[in-house]
C-alpha cells in the first residue's frame, strides 16, 4: 500500500535555506528543529527519499517510517505524509491519527481535479507529478513549520476549495496558501478580476469563512489576494493553533 524505509534516521549539517515567505520570530529563530517522521501511501520509495533528503538538507532530522495506523505519537516527531490523491489512498490515509485532523503534514500526488474530490483534507501541497522540482517546492513551503511556531503574520500552505464572487460570475479555485491578511489562490482559469471579490472557503474543521478582498498580483492562473474585510477571529484561531496541532511548540498569543 505505501513505500516502505528503513527506519533509519539521518540528520543533515547544510545551513537552512531560505524561508520562502512564512515569517519567523528572532526568538523563534533560537529553538532546535524538530525530527519528521515521514511516510507514504502509495507512493513510490525513492519519492519519500528525496522528500527526506530535501527536508535534511534544512537540518531537519527524518526517519522514513511504515505505514502502520498503530504507530503511536509519543511527541518527538512532526508527522507527514505523501499520499496519493485516489480513493484508496484517501481512505488509508483517514486511519492514520497521526496526520488526520491537521495534525500532521500531507503532501498530495494527483491532479487539480482528484483533489477536489477530497476538499476538506487538509492538504499543505499538491504535487501534480511529484518531479524533483515539484518535491523541492513542497519541502521549502513546510519546512519553516516544523521548525518554527506560526505566528498570525505568516502565511500556512493550504490546499483547500474557494470560490470568488465577482458579482457578474462565481470562479473556482484551490487555495495556494491562507494568512490573516490574504491568501494565494489558483484558479481553474486565466481571468481578469476586478478590484474587488468575495472570497468564500472553509479549513478542517471550521465553519465557512467569507472575506471581501483585492487582487494584488497575478501569475497565469495564481493570484494574490489582500483581505479587505476584518479577519474572522475564526481564522485567527485556526492560525494561532496551527503549530499546536502540528506538535511543533506551545501556542503563543498575539501581541
Amino acid at each position: 500500500m505505501g513505500s516502505q524505509g528503513n527506519g533509519r534516521t539521518t540528520t543533515a549539517t547544510a545551513e537552512p535555506a531560505a524561508t520562502n515567505g512564512i515569517h519567523l520570530s528572532s526568538a523563534a529563530g533560537k529553538r532546535h528543529p524538530r525530527a519528521l517522521r515521514l511516510f507514504g501511501i502509495e507512493v513510490s520509495a525513492d519519492k519519500i527519499q528525496k522528500f527526506a533528503s530535501y527536508f535534511e538538507q534544512r537540518n531537519i532530522s527524518v526517519t522514513i517510517g511504515s505505514c502502520d495506523p498503530k504507530l503511536t505519537d509519543n511527541g518527538e516527531f512532526v508527522n507527514a505524509c505523501a499520499v496519493a490523491i485516489n480513493h484508496t489512498a484517501i481512505a488509508a490515509l483517514k486511519t492514520f491519527p497521526q496526520v488526520v485532523d491537521g495534525r500532521g503534514l500531507i503532501f498530495g500526488v494527483g491532479s487539480e481535479q482528484q483533489i477536489l474530490g477530497v476538499p476538506d483534507l487538509g492538504i499543505n501541497v499538491l504535487l501534480e507529478q511529484c518531479a524533483d522540482t515539484e518535491i523541492r517546492a513542497a519541502v521549502d513551503k513546510t519546512a519553516p513549520l516544523i521548525c518554527r511556531r506560526v505566528t498570525l503574520s505568516d502565511r500556512i500552505p493550504i490546499v483547500t476549495r474557494v470560490t470568488l464572487d465577482t458579482g457578474t460570475v462565481t470562479l473556482n479555485g484551490l487555495t495556494v496558501n491562507v494568512g490573516c491578511g490574504g491568501m494565494a489562490v489558483r484558479l481553474r482559469r486565466t481571468i481578469e478580476l476586478p478590484q474587488r471579490v468575495r472570497l468564500t472557503w472553509s479549513l478542517h474543521d471550521t465553519d465557512s469563512i467569507s472575506l471581501d478582498a483585492t487582487p494584488r498580483w497575478n501569475s497565469g492562473r495564481m493570484v494574490g489576494l489582500q483581505y479587505l474585510s476584518p479577519t474572522p477571529n475564526l481564522l485567527k484561531k485556526w492560525i494561532r493553533t496551527y503549530s499546536n496541532r502540528l506538535g511543533v511548540t506551545a501556542v503563543t498569543s498575539p501581541r
